[in-house]
C-alpha cells in the first residue's frame, strides 16, 4: 500500500506468512541509506514475528518487463539482442554481495563452509527431490540432474559463504530513472524448509536464482509467441520448434552476459573462475537446486506451474545443464 508517513511517500508491505525467520527487516536496516535498497522507516509485528515493513517509495520500473519483452521478440523471430538490464541487475548483485561480505553482525557474518553446511545443502536437495518424487514427477533425466547437483555441492566444503538474498531475480529489483538498481524484497524463499531458512550459502547461489529467472522468462515468451499452454511449450521444445531454439540461444547469451557482468564486480574470493563458462559451471548445481525448489513451491502454491519449473530444467531453457 502506498501512503504518507511523516510527510514522506512510503510503501507499507504486509507479509503473507508470519514466519520464525524473516530476514527482510534485518537486511533493510543494514542496507538502509546505502543505495542498495529503499530506506526503511519502521517494522510492525506481533508476538516476536514480523508482519510487515514501512519503506520509502521509490520511482522506477521492473527490469523484468524489458527482459521478457526481449525474449518474446526473439521467440517471434524478431530482434534477439540481450537488453542492458540483464547486465545492470547482475552488477547490482555483485555490489550487494560485496556489502554482505563486509557484514559483522551475527545474522549475516560471512564464514567458511564446513561439513555441517554442506550436509544441510545436500539434505535440502534430497528433500526437494523426495517431494517431487512423491508427486510422481521425477523422471530419469531429472534424477540424473538431481544427482549432479548433489555430488557437485558435496565438494563445496571450504568455500566462502555469506547471507545471500535467496530469491534474487529481475522483479525483485527496481531501476530508478537515474539508472540505479535497488533491491526491493528480502524475504527469502517462502517454501524453503524452516530448518534451512537461516543457511549461509556461496554468493553464486544468488546468481543461479537470477539465471533461473531467465528460464521462466524463456518458457513464457515461447508460450506467448506460439499462443499455447505449458504442455504446448514442452511439445514445441521436443520437436525443436524454431521459436524454442531461438530463445534457447537468447537465454544462453543472456546468461553469459549476466555472468560476465557479475564477475566484473564480484568481490574477491567468491568466484574460483571469472570466465563466463567457468562461472556458469560453478552456478550449475545451484541452478538445478533452485529449479527443484521452484517445483516444490509451485506444487504448494501454483500446482499448474510445476511443469514449468521442471520443464525448463529438462528442456534446457537456457541450456546451462547441457554438459551434464
Amino acid at each position: 500500500a502506498l501512503c504518507a508517513f511523516s510527510g514522506v511517500r512510503v510503501v507499507v508491505k504486509g507479509y503473507r506468512l508470519a514466519r520464525g525467520w524473516n530476514p527482510e527487516p534485518l537486511f533493510l536496516r543494514y542496507l538502509s541509506g546505502t543505495g542498495f535498497a529503499p530506506r526503511a522507516y519502521a517494522t510492525y509485528g506481533d508476538g516476536g514475528s514480523y508482519l510487515g515493513v514501512v519503506v520509502e517509495f521509490v520511482e522506477g520500473h521492473d527490469p523484468g518487463r524489458n527482459v521478457y519483452a526481449s525474449a518474446l521478440s526473439c521467440a517471434r523471430g524478431e530482434d534477439c539482442s540481450v537488453p542492458r538490464e540483464v547486465e545492470a541487475v547482475a552488477r547490482a548483485l555483485a555490489n550487494f554481495h560485496s556489502r554482505m561480505l563486509a557484514c559483522e553482525e551475527s545474522w549475516c557474518k560471512p564464514s567458511i563452509s564446513g561439513h555441517g553446511d554442506v550436509a544441510r545443502w545436500v539434505k535440502r536437495i534430497e528433500t526437494y527431490g523426495s517431494l517431487i518424487e512423491g508427486h510422481g514427477l521425477m523422471t530419469e533425466q531429472l534424477r540424473a540432474l538431481v544427482g549432479l547437483s548433489r555430488s557437485s555441492i558435496e565438494r563445496m566444503k571450504g568455500c566462502t559463504i555469506l547471507r545471500t538474498h535467496q530469491d534474487f531475480h529481475f522483479s525483485q529489483t527496481l531501476v530508478t530513472p537515474e539508472g540505479r538498481v535497488l533491491i526491493v524484497d528480502f524475504e527469502g524463499e517462502p517454501a524453503r524448509p524452516e530448518w534451512a531458512a537461516r543457511d549461509l550459502e556461496p554468493a553464486v547461489r544468488d546468481l543461479a536464482t537470477l539465471l533461473r529467472a531467465l528460464s521462466y522468462i524463456s518458457f513464457f515468451s515461447v508460450a506467448e509467441a506460439l499462443a499455447t499452454d505449458p504442455a504446448g511449450v514442452v511439445s514445441a521444445a521436443r520437436r525443436s520448434d524454431p521459436a524454442v531454439e531461438r530463445v534457447r540461444e537468447w537465454g544462453l547469451a543472456a546468461a553469459e552476459r549476466a555472468a560476465s557482468a557479475y564477475a566484473a564486480g564480484a568481490p574477491r574470493g567468491v568466484l574460483p573462475d571469472k570466465s563466463p563458462g567457468g562461472i556458469l559451471e560453478v552456478a550449475m548445481p545451484w541452478f538445478i537446486e533452485r529449479a527443484l525448489y521452484e517445483a516444490v513451491y509451485e506444487l504448494e502454491y501454483r500446482r499448474e506451474l510445476a511443469q514449468v519449473a521442471l520443464g525448463t530444467l529438462e528442456l534446457g531453457l537456457p541450456p546451462l545443464t547441457s554438459a551434464a
